[in-house]
């Protein structure tokens, strides 16, 4: 009889469960992720995304990412884990892993090459993150050298293309890491071409509405266009239903208290 009863007990005791992706969601990053000319960056714009029950969105994207990727990575992965994030966002988490003009060594960069060894120190920090984990990869920010960055920053397009081909084939073999293109993307707005960004389409001669003077930073329709991006590719992973998000921008928009674009108004 005793048996029975704690059988019985242990039946009747509830069944933890885990945690829904959205429930705390976090996001890392440089200054795109951390909106460098307006004051609402990614983790607004996803907050203003998520629909579903949640914990507000954590960011601990840092301006000075640049100054000392290595040091600021460890950081920002350290936040992650003390909040309990259950997805992390990291857009442009490492962007300064292959732009800059300093090596893995924190020396001068001559050889270019030199990026991919400093590519693999960003992915071995990045090896142990368990939860569902959004990236981007390497677009081809060069519209940029001799505003916001130098032409030593820049990888050589040959090195480009090795830095994103490492980024996938590392990417392909963790079943908990998404990523998102956005190298393909600025390609066509680079190429004033019509461009598709998660639900939305975007003319040709978007670029100004999609980017900053700088050409490196998102204006505020770029970040919601990459946030969207970001909301498809966790729907296309089956991490997250279409009902917990909004996949259509004018509501987006609205719950930002921003004017809609017309290129949004269907």
């Amino acid at each position: 009889m005793k048996r029975c009863l704690l059988l019985l007990a242990l039946v009747a005791l509830p069944v933890a469960r885990e945690p829904h992706p959205l429930q705390r969601v976090c996001v890392l990053g440089a200054s795109v992720t951390h909106g460098l000319d307006f004051n609402t960056g990614l983790a607004e714009v996803l907050e203003a995304t998520i629909v579903r029950d949640h914990d507000p969105v954590c960011s601990n994207a840092n301006l000075l990412f640049f100054s000392d990727p290595l040091g600021k990575a460890r950081e920002q992965l350290a936040f992650a884990k003390e909040k309990r994030a259950t997805l992390i966002v990291g857009v442009d988490f490492l962007f300064w892993f292959a732009y800059g003009s300093r090596n893995a060594r924190d020396e001068r960069i001559e050889d270019d090459s030199e990026r991919l060894a400093k590519l693999d120190q960003g992915l071995a920090l990045l090896a142990d993150v368990k939860v569902p984990l959004v990236l981007g990869d390497f677009p081809d920010m060069s519209d940029a050298i001799g505003g916001q960055l130098h032409r030593l920053q820049v990888p050589q397009p040959a090195t480009l293309k090795q830095l994103n081909e490492r980024l996938r084939a590392w990417a392909a073999e963790r079943e908990n890491v998404v990523l998102i293109p956005l190298a393909a993307s600025i390609d066509l707005i680079r190429a004033d071409q019509a461009v598709t960004l998660g639900r939305q389409a975007w003319p040709a001669g978007s670029a100004d509405l999609l980017l900053s003077d700088d050409r490196l930073h998102p204006t505020l329709e770029g970040m919601v266009a990459i946030t969207n991006a970001v909301a498809d590719a966790l729907v296309a992973a089956d991490l997250c239903a279409e009902d917990d998000v909004l996949l259509e921008l004018e509501p987006v928009f609205e719950r930002l208290g921003e004017p809609v674009p017309e290129e949004v108004e269907r």
